[in-house]
């Protein structure tokens, strides 16, 4: 009896023992390691209360995106670097701490920061977590791994949304957390991690206005969104209007209008169009060169591509278009790969191509029913979206962060084309 009783005391004294000891060796740690600690702590909470009525294996590829992405922040950041280093992510940490002197002197907010807006938007939002946390650099990439894994989850949203099965569902979410480039890139300290995030969010907003009619508190959360996303990156201020008018003439000439006023409309599209056109036309030439002015600019660094092809004109833009989007969308290729990287990059780039090849399947063999119309605005997003970035960008490291934004959502009509592939893990 004596026996059980000093194994019962042994028991709780060890039980007791164990925190304490654990606290007391988490004083030694750094104080930059304790902040990234309890902040990784509290995201897993979160994960867990937006996985809490998901099942096993949605919970499971969740964390496991998560972790994988943490350990490799922490060990690039502390252990020595397995990433590439990325002049964006100097520039906004650079930034950040001009912001946080110019707040520190009652400086103008902005006074020496780079002009682009982007910068200055992503710059103000890192200057914000050091101010609150101190300048721990390794905390904005962590709050980019939380912000990717949630695209994941909205990811499975959209495909429930599209498809209403979980096995696609699944496989699509796996997919974007587990696919190379994805992981690698939103690690980093930039803003291609909440792009995508308020991409995927403005999309789950859309979706439910369409499919649970406008009211003033979807209208305001879509709008609300699509500030947010046009602050990162003020191109996409033009270029989603663009995709939701090509979305809405699709709906118009899909409907069962008399011919006649779909020609009247369209026609009076153009004019109206034409006018906007006279009445501001020195801004919209300027929106209208921005391909002339930035793409000389991407054309730099070892991983540039296409180095020799000018666009002088609205002619050579129509001209190099296809071309431009096959390099942007597949590239690197395996022709030219020159470094340990640029070859994971090109491997990668083969199997984006296969889901791409899955994607265009998709529309082949099966007929398109229900949540048509959706899964066209979808199509509309990903082609028009991947085609206004391929017209400026021509560096293949850029392309792979700016593409992700699109190419995610080839995973959905991927993952419905090889659904009756047998995926037991899935199924």
């Amino acid at each position: 009896m004596n026996k059980v009783n000093d194994l019962q005391f042994s028991l709780k004294g060890s039980s007791f023992i164990v925190p304490m000891l654990a606290l007391a060796l988490f004083a030694f740690i750094p104080i930059d390691v304790q902040i990234y600690i309890i902040l990784t702590l509290f995201f897993y909470i979160i994960l867990w209360g937006l996985s809490f009525e998901q099942s096993e294996k949605f919970k499971l590829i969740v964390f496991a995106g998560f972790t994988l992405r943490i350990i490799l922040i922490f060990v690039d950041e502390y252990l020595g670097s397995v990433l590439q280093e990325q002049s964006d992510q100097i520039l906004y940490n650079m930034e950040a701490n001009i912001i946080l002197d110019n707040i520190k002197n009652n400086s103008p907010l902005f006074y020496n920061v780079f002009p682009g807006f982007g910068v200055k938007s992503y710059s103000f939002i890192m200057s914000m977590i050091y101010k609150v946390f101190g300048p721990v650099p390794i905390l904005p990439r962590l709050l980019n791994v939380f912000l990717n894994v949630w695209s994941g989850i909205l990811l499975y949203k959209i495909s429930r949304e599209l498809f209403e099965k979980s096995k696609i569902a699944l496989l699509s979410m796996t997919l974007f957390m587990f696919w190379p480039s994805n992981w690698a890139f939103t690690s980093y300290a930039l803003r291609d991690s909440m792009i995508i995030f308020l991409s995927f969010l403005l999309i789950v907003s859309f979706i439910d206005i369409v499919k649970n009619k406008p009211n003033f508190h979807n209208v305001l959360m879509f709008v609300l969104i699509y500030t947010a996303s046009t602050l990162l990156r003020n191109q996409n201020s033009y270029l989603y209007i663009v995709m939701f008018l090509f979305y809405g003439m699709y709906l118009f000439f899909k409907s069962k209008v008399v011919k006649f006023y779909k020609l009247l409309l369209l026609l009076g599209i153009l004019l109206l169009l034409l006018v906007v056109y006279l009445k501001f036309k020195l801004y919209i030439d300027l929106v209208l060169a921005y391909p002339f002015v930035a793409q000389p600019l991407r054309v730099e660094g070892g991983s540039a591509y296409l180095v020799n092809v000018e666009m002088n004109n609205y002619w050579d833009v129509f001209k190099y278009s296809p071309i431009r989007f096959f390099y942007f969308t597949f590239g690197p290729f395996l022709w030219n790969v020159r470094t340990i990287f640029q070859l994971f990059s090109a491997l990668e780039s083969v199997a984006l191509f296969v889901v791409f090849l899955g994607f265009i399947q998709y529309f082949r063999k099966y007929k398109v029913a229900k949540n048509e119309n959706l899964q066209m605005f979808i199509v509309i997003f990903c082609l028009v979206g991947l085609m206004a970035n391929a017209i400026v960008d021509s560096n293949f490291g850029t392309a792979i962060r700016h593409r992700l934004n699109y190419t995610s959502f080839f995973f959905v009509f991927f993952s419905v084309y090889i659904q009756n592939f047998k995926i037991r893990w899935i199924s």
